[in-house]
C-alpha cells in the first residue's frame, strides 16, 4: 500500500514527527502551549482540569495561588489576599505580656510611645522613631519657616552688604552712652507692638551724632517687621529709602517721565525706612515744594495707618520747622516724639575723644 503524502497518519506509532507536517504552521509560544495544556480541541476543559478545580481543595489551592497588589511604604509588593493557616491573628499570652518592652520616650520632647502586638508575627513591634513624629513634624515646620525667612530677606536686599548684619542681637549700646540702651529697648517695643498686629506704630531716632547705630536700629526694625508680617498677593511690605537719594530721585521725574515714580513706592508699602531725614539738599526757593512733597508722602502714610521708622540728625524743633507743622504733626502721629540719642561714631572711636555725655 503506497503511502499517500496528503493522508499522512498522526499516529505516533507510523514514525511520523508532527514538527515536520506538510504545509505552513505558526508554532504556538510556551506561555500559548501552557494556556492551551488543559483545552481540548475546541477549547473546552479537559476532564483532568476540571479534576483539578473540583472540590472544597481545589478551591483553596486556587485561593491560594492568588495574589493581590497591596502599597505600603517599603511600595508596591505582592502578597496573598489572605493569612495562611499557619499566620492567623493569635492575641498575645501571658508570656507575651511579659515580655512586653517598655513605652520609648522621645528624647527630644518626652512623648511615650508603646510597643504594638503583632499578632499574625506573634512578636512586639515599635511605634516610634526617633525623633518621634510630632518633633519631626516640628522640624519641618521651622525648616520651612526659616527658608521662607531667608528668601523674603533676599526680596528686600536685607541678606547681603551691611544690612545682613543689621539685628537687634548684634546692636551693642555703648555702655558710657545709656540713651543707645534707650533707643534700643524703644526699638524693642516698636517690634512687639508689629507683632500684636498694630502696623500703625513707627518711631524716629534722632541724633546729631552720627556712626551710633540709628540706620542699624531702624534696619533691624524693619528686618523684624518683614519676618512677622504676612503680605497679601501683590503687596509690598517694605521700602527703604536714604533722604538725598529719595528727593533726588523725585527730582529726576520731572525730566524723565518714563521714569518709575518713587513718591508711590514710598507711599504703599507696609514699612517705610526714611535715613538720614534733614541731610537732602533743599534751598531755599525750593522749600515750599519739599514741604508738599513731604507732605503728601506723610499723609498718604497717616491716612492707611502705616508703619514709619524715621532716622534724622534734628531734634525735634529743627524738624518742625524743616517739614513745617503740618508735616511735622503727621511724622508724630505716625511714630510718637523723637527719641534722642547720643554717643560717639564707633568707625573713628579710636581716633578722636568721645563726646561729653548728655
Amino acid at each position: 500500500m503506497s503511502a499517500d503524502p496528503e493522508r499522512r497518519s498522526t499516529d505516533p506509532g507510523q514514525g511520523t514527527d508532527p514538527k515536520h507536517e506538510a504545509g505552513p504552521r505558526i508554532q504556538a509560544t510556551q506561555g500559548e502551549q501552557t494556556k492551551q495544556a488543559g483545552r481540548g480541541e475546541r477549547g473546552q476543559p479537559q476532564e483532568g482540569s476540571l479534576a483539578r478545580h473540583r472540590g472544597p481543595e481545589g478551591l483553596a489551592r486556587a485561593r491560594r495561588q492568588k495574589h493581590v497588589r497591596v502599597e505600603g511604604e517599603a511600595g508596591s509588593r505582592s502578597r496573598p489576599s489572605w493569612l495562611r493557616p499557619d499566620r492567623h491573628w493569635v492575641e498575645p499570652g501571658p508570656e507575651d505580656l511579659a515580655r512586653q518592652p517598655a513605652a520609648h520616650r522621645c528624647p527630644d520632647c518626652g512623648y511615650e510611645s508603646p510597643y504594638v502586638w503583632d499578632g499574625v508575627h506573634r512578636a512586639w513591634h515599635a511605634s516610634h522613631r526617633d525623633p518621634c513624629a510630632e518633633c519631626a513634624r516640628l522640624a519641618f515646620i521651622e525648616q520651612t519657616l526659616a527658608e521662607t525667612r531667608a528668601a523674603t530677606l533676599h526680596r528686600y536686599r536685607l541678606d547681603a552688604g551691611r544690612y545682613a548684619e543689621m539685628t537687634l542681637d548684634r546692636y551693642r549700646p555703648d555702655p558710657a552712652y545709656p540713651s543707645q540702651a534707650v533707643a534700643k529697648a524703644a526699638v524693642r517695643r516698636l517690634v512687639d507692638a508689629w507683632a500684636r498686629g498694630d502696623w500703625s506704630a513707627g518711631i524716629v531716632l534722632s541724633s546729631p551724632d552720627v556712626g551710633i547705630g540709628k540706620t542699624h536700629l531702624a534696619i533691624a526694625a524693619a528686618r523684624e517687621g518683614v519676618m512677622r508680617y504676612r503680605p497679601r498677593i501683590g503687596e509690598r511690605v517694605l521700602a527703604v529709602w536714604d533722604m538725598p537719594t529719595f528727593v533726588e530721585a523725585v527730582r529726576h521725574t520731572y525730566r524723565d517721565d518714563r521714569a518709575p515714580d518713587p513718591l508711590a513706592s514710598a507711599q504703599e508699602p507696609v514699612i517705610l525706612v526714611l535715613d538720614d531725614l534733614g541731610t537732602e539738599h533743599v534751598t531755599l526757593r525750593a522749600q515750599t515744594w519739599y514741604q508738599d512733597l513731604m507732605f503728601r508722602l506723610f499723609h498718604a502714610r497717616w491716612v492707611a495707618s502705616r508703619a514709619t521708622v524715621v532716622t534724622t540728625n534734628l531734634d525735634a524743633n529743627q524738624l518742625c520747622q524743616r517739614l513745617g507743622d503740618r508735616v511735622y504733626s503727621r511724622l508724630i502721629s505716625l511714630a510718637d516724639l523723637p527719641v534722642q540719642m547720643r554717643g560717639q561714631d564707633h568707625r573713628l572711636r579710636h581716633l578722636r575723644p568721645p563726646h561729653p555725655k548728655p
